[in-house]
């Protein structure tokens, strides 16, 4: 079974001038649809206009011991 990890970048402000981008990730099983994770994805920012373009895709290797 392979796995796919999704990950969204969001800006925070830390500081009356300062951001930082914060990364926010999902591990999702190969069965699951471009749909599933895009929804996801707004979910997670709170962004509607999301697309799968902002969306990096790795493949999930496994969890260190």
């Amino acid at each position: 079974m392979m796995a796919i990890v999704a990950t969204v970048t969001g800006c925070k402000q830390v500081g009356e001038n300062a951001y930082r981008d914060i990364h926010t990730s999902r591990v999702f099983e190969d069965t699951r649809s471009i749909s599933d994770i895009i929804s996801w994805a707004k979910a997670t920012t709170g962004n509607d206009n999301i697309s799968i373009c902002e969306i990096l895709l790795s493949e999930y290797t496994g969890s260190s011991i």
